[in-house]
């Protein structure tokens, strides 16, 4: 069973779909910008996440995640809504990928969207490590990681007031999404930068950039998104993935682009048909990484 927080539209041929415990860190430096503590660290090692269950200090806090498995996961924060119990967010994500015959099965996607608030998340490689940084208020929080075939891990943990929250970090970029368009730099420059990340439409969004292999185009990874054969010339060798961030929410991941040509592109994930996404001119745009 997978998750249903990912993009599993450059996954064909897989049962992926869309949507660790934390060692509590000092002072933490992200890429030169500096984030109060405490920050979080999620790991996923031998097949679970692992930490502690409880976090002092609200606002803006770093977050790592860590793969130390053989292959690469995605992970997801998710803040859950007043009285709704982990239990019940794990039932209601489980009755999305699978059938079920329990009363979660039959939330529509608005009913399920209100039970927490999606922050979004990366996807981290075999013995490599992510950052990001979220807005942590009072309440109970889940790290999602999802390995693919293999069932998803859940970690739940509470954050504490602080009297100073900690303010949200200065990045260099910044993207915006709406409901079916967004605003990306046309180029940039390679390596490991972070990103602020929002979301202003009405709707959850996905984001996955794509960088091309030599000859193929923006319009050759549309054709191949959407060809519901799987028989069409896979036209990217790499990824970058941002799992699904709810309306109206800002975090702050870092990304990592090597050189070439890149396609940037939006998806707003239909709950009720995870199968039925389909990639228009509007949700996609193409840029150089230098």
């Amino acid at each position: 069973m997978t998750s249903p927080l990912i993009n599993n539209r450059s996954r064909k041929g897989s049962s992926r779909s869309w949507l660790s415990r934390f060692s509590l860190l000092g002072g933490l430096l992200l890429f030169g910008f500096a984030l109060a503590s405490p920050g979080v660290s999620a790991e996923f090692i031998n097949g679970r996440v692992v930490g502690p269950q409880l976090i002092a200090g609200e606002g803006f806090q770093s977050i790592d995640f860590i793969n130390n498995g053989n292959e690469s996961v995605t992970f997801s924060l998710v803040r859950l809504s007043l009285g709704t119990r982990p239990a019940q967010f794990i039932e209601a994500e489980t009755a999305l990928t699978q059938d079920s015959d329990s009363a979660a099965s039959e939330l529509t996607q608005p009913q399920f969207l209100m039970l927490g608030d999606l922050l979004g998340g990366l996807k981290v490689d075999a013995h490599k490590e992510a950052s990001m940084a979220a807005d942590l208020r009072m309440g109970t929080y889940l790290i999602v990681v999802d390995e693919g075939a293999a069932p998803t891990n859940y970690m739940s943990f509470m954050v504490t007031g602080s009297s100073e929250p900690a303010e949200a970090p200065k990045v260099p970029n910044a993207v915006g999404f709406s409901d079916v368009s967004f605003d990306f730099p046309a180029t940039l420059t390679a390596g490991k930068t972070m990103w602020e990340i929002s979301n202003a439409g009405t709707k959850p969004q996905i984001a996955t950039f794509y960088r091309l292999l030599p000859g193929m185009t923006e319009s050759d990874l549309v054709a191949y998104l959407n060809d519901s054969t799987h028989t069409a010339t896979k036209p990217y060798k790499k990824t970058v993935e941002l799992t699904t961030l709810s309306r109206g929410q800002t975090v702050y991941q870092t990304l990592d682009f090597s050189a070439g040509s890149w396609v940037a592109v939006s998806f707003v994930p239909d709950l009720s048909n995870l199968q039925a996404r389909q990639v228009v001119e509007s949700m996609t745009q193409a840029f150089v990484v230098n």
